[in-house]
């Protein structure tokens, strides 16, 4: 039991630094892994909730203009870059809403006139989510119904979308 007691000096003995150093290393190879997942869930939950907000946003603007319809513009149009369909429903969300990563595939968009399961709907899209399991492209506008929103944008199994209605 000496060992483990400190000398004199009050340094630390080589037996126990190197038990120090174990156990950090075997505490962080456990968390590690875990927090690199929950960042990709924490996104996609996030981007849930982005799209659910644009929707009521919009259900919002429907009902202050007394119109059955949502605005037209063209196919694709990005959110969160300023400009489009995104000036009609920033003052109901109080600014820009942008995709957590906000690059590359990472991207929301809207389509006026897109056709899911053989029906032409106004729709808000993630087009990527992080998890497997978190798109519901396919569950909602069937599996292999992909078509194109417009600007080279292809939803995919990955993706989520939500229907305005």
């Amino acid at each position: 039991m000496g060992f483990l007691m400190r000398a004199k000096t009050g340094g630390w003995t080589m037996a126990e630094m190197i038990i120090v150093i174990a156990v950090i290393a075997l505490l962080a190879s456990v968390v590690i892994p875990n927090l690199v997942g929950s960042k990709g869930h924490a996104r996609d939950t996030s981007r849930i909730s982005d799209l659910k907000q644009i929707q009521l946003a919009f259900r919002t603007w429907r009902d202050d203009y007394s119109t059955s319809t949502y605005p037209v513009y063209a196919s694709g149009d990005v959110i969160g870059d300023g400009v489009g369909v995104e000036t009609v429903f920033a003052p109901y969300v109080g600014g820009t809403i942008k995709d957590p990563i906000d690059s590359g595939s990472n991207r929301y968009y809207y389509d006026s006139d897109y056709t899911c399961n053989g029906a032409s709907h106004v729709i808000v899209m993630a087009l990527t989510m992080e998890e497997a399991t978190s798109g519901n492209y396919e569950s909602v506008c069937g599996a292999g119904s992909e078509g194109d929103l417009g600007n080279g944008v292809t939803p995919t199994a990955a993706s989520y979308v939500v229907i305005l209605k």
